[in-house]
């Protein structure tokens, strides 16, 4: 996906990529309008919460990676994985024990 604001995607994703392309960059500040926008998509303040905990872990796995410089994987190697994961969750590229 290189456009989420055109991509084929629910309103509700739509919605949550909105939110995190304003309060990732700006530290947690984030506009009365754009809560609005989330709750008209129906994400409450909770799901909001799990959004921002996972972008967390992929920042600080990323901020890992760069301190460690760790390779970077060519983008085309994860497309058969990301198909996988959006048709069937995360869950089905899991490597750890099935609970």
């Amino acid at each position: 996906m290189t456009d989420f604001e055109t991509a084929n995607i629910s309103d509700r994703l739509r919605a949550a990529l909105r939110f995190l392309t304003e309060v990732v960059p700006a530290g947690g500040v984030v506009a009365e309008a754009t809560l609005d926008a989330l709750a008209k998509a129906g994400i409450g303040r909770v799901e909001a919460e799990e959004v921002l905990h996972v972008v967390w872990c992929f920042i600080v796995i990323s901020k890992w990676a760069d301190a460690l410089d760790f390779p970077i994987t060519p983008p085309e190697a994860f497309k058969p994985v990301g198909r996988m994961m959006y048709r069937f969750g995360y869950k089905s590229v899991s490597v750890g024990p099935s609970w």
